[in-house]
């Protein structure tokens, strides 16, 4: 069966009613006023067809421009969604990049035994400097400006058995780290602490000088800071360039160093124990100097016999700016053979829990010549007293 749309017979019944109207004027000879109600009459019904054909399709006009908003704000949904994501795989992957590094640098600590370290204006103390070598002590101990910079006069002690010949020390210095305790935000954890690692400035110094075992020594460091506070944080690490075993002597042998410019006691190791010992000053002789030293006897016992003996001379060459090893070494060599021997008798026994005042004289011309006194105690003849 043959269907006929709505649309289609208002068509034909729009086109058809003029036709028979206007065929009906002619026939009847109708007025002009009858043919202008004819002409509006088509007009209206154009306007109605118009209206019906706008009703009939705005709902799915409305349907079209509802679906494609709805395909907007999925696309800009799924955008920002992707952004999200994109923004998140970017912040695990940079936690774990830095968990890798961590890993690498406990890594290098394990094999290698080597960490930073730190020190600074606001520390108090020593830091420990772990090296392949072992761990040195540094301490600041002062600073002062110079032409390039602070000059910081740092402490170093070497408790191992190594005698250091060459090492160097670099790192970087600036601010202290920001104090992030109450920032919950990983971002900006790492933004604050990336901004504080940036503003960090580089050093790196070289030094070509003894760090005796079991001792201190005093070295300068020179970093190019612009302003004193710039070294409230100094972050560094140590390397032993070069460095030799040493042969030691036994406890019982060991010779101790001390000088008329020293402050202080110093011990005396020896197979009995220990005694303090200090230069209580010193007096020129035509074949010398003559010393008196404060010797203290902690131990139960009268030593009635005992010498001292040793090498004497100037204070021990310091390594000079551009000079290498080789030329500091012989000039150490040098030094050191020129050290003059020298062996006293110790003229009176040494009184158990005293202070035994005694001089003794030793073959020094100048009085810089004691400046360096390398001395041990050797007892040949103790006595105890009988409690009864």
């Amino acid at each position: 069966m043959m269907t006929i749309s709505l649309s289609n017979l208002a068509k034909c019944a729009i086109l058809i009613a003029p036709l028979a109207l206007l065929c009906s004027c002619f026939r009847s000879n109708a007025s002009q006023d009858h043919i202008d109600r004819l002409s509006k009459r088509l007009l209206d019904m154009e306007e109605e067809l118009d209206a019906l054909r706008a009703t009939a399709a705005s709902p799915d006009r409305d349907r079209l421009a509802s679906l494609e908003q709805r395909v907007i704000d999925t696309e800009k949904s799924q955008g920002q969604i992707r952004d999200a994501v994109v923004q998140e795989l970017r912040v695990q992957n940079e936690k774990l990049q830095r968990t890798f590094r961590g890993f690498n640098q406990m890594q290098d600590v394990i094999q290698t035994g080597q960490t930073w370290a730190a020190f600074g204006l606001e520390y108090e103390g020593h830091a420990v400097a772990r090296t392949k070598h072992g761990s040195f002590l540094i301490e600041l101990v002062e600073q002062e400006a110079t032409q390039n910079g602070y000059r910081l006069t740092l402490r170093i002690g070497n408790p191992s058995g190594l005698l250091v010949h060459q090492f160097r020390i670099y790192g970087d210095y600036g601010s202290p780290p920001p104090n992030n305790s109450e920032i919950t935000d990983y971002e900006s954890y790492i933004r604050n602490f990336d901004q504080w690692e940036g503003s960090l400035k580089k050093f790196e110094a070289n030094f070509v000088t003894s760090l005796a075992p079991d001792d201190w020594t005093l070295i300068g460091l020179v970093i190019p800071a612009e302003r004193l506070a710039e070294l409230r944080f100094i972050r560094f690490k140590m390397e032993i360039d070069r460095a030799s075993l040493v042969n030691r002597a036994t406890k019982e042998e060991a010779y101790t160093q001390m000088s008329i410019s020293q402050k202080g006691a110093t011990m005396l190791n020896t197979p009995y124990g220990s005694f303090p010992i200090t230069i209580a000053g010193h007096t020129k002789t035509l074949s010398g100097h003559e010393l008196e030293l404060m010797i203290g006897n902690p131990l139960g016992m009268t030593v009635t016999s005992a010498r001292l003996k040793g090498r004497l001379g100037p204070k021990p060459p310091k390594i000079q700016e551009q000079q290498d090893y080789e030329s500091f070494s012989m000039d150490l060599a040098k030094w050191d053979r020129e050290l003059t021997p020298f062996e006293a008798r110790i003229p009176m026994s040494l009184i158990p829990f005293h202070w035994n005042r005694v001089k003794i004289r030793v073959p020094a011309v100048a009085e810089e010549d004691l400046e360096h006194i390398r001395a041990q105690l050797e007892i040949l003849n103790v006595s105890l007293r009988n409690k009864d």
